[in-house]
């Protein structure tokens, strides 16, 4: 067994549900970056695909790997668990297990390093939605809310409001197995996608544009009344964020915020490879 050191500098935080078929591959990319100060956190939200068994398997293996079990967390709730959990000084956060991280976090963490350094307790988003910033940081602004998804896209907008985000044009993940999803999942995603949206702020025109322009036609076409009843039930549960006016371009691309040539991190040489201007996925997806 791999023994726990003292306190460590940075927790990586994650949230999980029946992940099975993704799930050793994706925490293999991420294990194999592993620092001896770092630490990995991660909330299942209850599966039942034997995945559970897995992760229990693979915190005997090492102590700085913990599971913690929250029946029916949704996203939001798992990361702020997660959040809360943490023993380290810096959390990163945002990891999912359906996807495959390139080898990347040594060299990201020294922009996040050189950044607290001269402008102090500053949170850093990268293209491929890694996020780094000070556990008690997150904490002051109120850490994650309870949504299925968009909650880590809310979260960006709070900390920009309040002046301590910084992006990185950079992007280290690529979807695992994406081809296997079924109908009923892709529907499901689809219909929380539309609800989180709206709740953190976007228009049903502004989703219905989001659509159009980035899917086929038909699929399109398929996808306006499941866009439609997760904007009811969004509008059902309330607005959670409504401080400013969004553009709908912001749902997947950072530069369209006002302020992006505020926040915008340069790409240092070691990272150059990976930059990109909107492109999440900058590494070729496995079969």
């Amino acid at each position: 067994m791999e023994a726990a050191g003292d306190s460590p500098t940075y927790s990586i935080c994650i949230t999980h549900y029946n992940q099975g078929a993704t799930i050793e591959r994706s925490l293999e990319s991420i294990l194999t970056q592993l620092g001896p100060s770092m630490e990995v956190v991660i909330v299942d939200a209850g599966s039942d695909d034997g995945s559970l068994e897995t992760l229990r398997a693979l915190t005997a293996e090492s102590e700085r790997l913990r599971v913690l079990v929250e029946p029916g967390a949704n996203r939001g709730e798992g990361r702020q668990r997660a959040l809360e959990a943490a023993r380290g000084t810096h959390i990163i956060s945002n990891y999912d297990l359906d996807q495959e991280y390139g080898e990347l976090l040594d060299s990201i963490l020294a922009v996040y390093s050189e950044l607290t350094a001269t402008e102090g307790e500053i949170a850093l988003r990268t293209a491929g939605n890694l996020f780094i910033a000070p556990r008690a940081l997150l904490l002051e602004r109120g850490g994650y809310k309870p949504l299925m998804r968009g909650e880590d896209h809310e979260l960006t907008d709070r900390l920009e409001d309040a002046g301590v985000l910084r992006y990185l044009p950079v992007a280290n993940t690529a979807p695992v197995n994406a081809d296997e999803r079924s109908v009923r999942t892709r529907i499901q995603r689809a219909f929380r996608s539309a609800k989180a949206l709206y709740r953190i702020g976007f228009s049903p025109a502004q989703l219905g544009r989001f659509l159009y322009a980035n899917h086929p036609l038909a699929l399109a076409i398929v996808g306006t009344p499941i866009y439609a009843a997760g904007i009811v039930a969004g509008a059902i549960d309330g607005r959670v964020y409504t401080a400013r006016e969004k553009s709908w371009r912001e749902i997947t691309e950072m530069s369209a915020r006002p302020t992006y040539e505020e926040i915008v991190v340069p790409v240092p040489s070691t990272l150059e490879a990976y930059a990109t201007d909107e492109n999440r996925y900058a590494l070729p997806p496995r079969d």
